[in-house]
């Protein structure tokens, strides 16, 4: 049975929300009025709200991460194990500093999908480049890279978290492949550093901090989810 609001039918609703997504040209501000229009119109706690909220939540993050958590707790508050709000909330926190809380989220979101590459590579990102944790970053990008060799980006993240760690030659065997696909002018200093690192015999006694492009952490780098 369908269900007809004063914003029209849920189905009719659903439709023009999946047409704007695909239309060239329309922005996401449109998309999110559209979805809001089906939350609106869905019954509280369905499967169609939660959906809206979540799809709300991911096409609001990089401008209004505070508006993205609120949306996530929101679907979490219905359904605790919908591990795509919890990795939206990691990623929201993560925007807002909130590094603790981005921890807990990507841990939760790990929990309930343990393959997820996003999920994976985001927290081991953050540990290492930001929490200043990269023996906990390494299994962690390891995997993302295991599991997605093809993503010069992880493989950056997974060389600069061995790296840290001492595994000097590692990461330079990692990187460099890389740098033949894509590679951006961070990706080449990345690589610049790891060899200036492996020729200071110096370095070999004390893990290096890490590097400046680390910490500056790319919006295309943290904009996935």
């Amino acid at each position: 049975m369908r269900i007809r609001t004063a914003d029209g039918d849920v189905d009719e609703l659903l439709g023009e929300v999946e047409q704007l997504a695909v239309t060239p040209g329309v922005d996401e501000a449109t998309v999110v009025a559209a979805l809001e229009r089906v939350a609106s119109a869905a019954e509280d706690g369905t499967e169609t709200w939660c959906m809206a909220h979540r799809e709300m939540a991911r096409r609001v993050l990089p401008e209004n991460p505070w508006r993205s958590a609120v949306l996530a707790r929101a679907v979490l508050a219905r359904d605790p194990e919908d591990h795509l709000a919890w990795g939206i909330l990691g990623l929201a926190h993560s925007l807002l500093d909130n590094r603790a809380l981005s921890v807990r989220a990507y841990r939760r979101a790990l929990a309930l999908a343990p393959g997820n590459v996003a999920y994976l590579h985001n927290l081991g990102h953050l540990l290492d480049a930001l929490e200043d944790r990269p023996t906990e970053a390494l299994p962690l990008l390891r995997r993302a890279h295991e599991l997605a060799r093809s993503d010069t980006d992880i493989a950056a993240s997974f060389a600069h978290a061995l790296a840290r760690t001492g595994r000097l030659a590692e990461a330079i065997a990692v990187l460099k492949p890389r740098l033949r696909v894509r590679a951006t002018r961070e990706d080449h200093e990345l690589y610049a550093w790891l060899v200036e690192l492996a020729d200071d015999a110096a370095a070999k006694a004390k893990p290096p901090a890490a590097s400046t492009r680390e910490r500056r952490v790319r919006a295309s780098r943290r904009s996935r989810v």
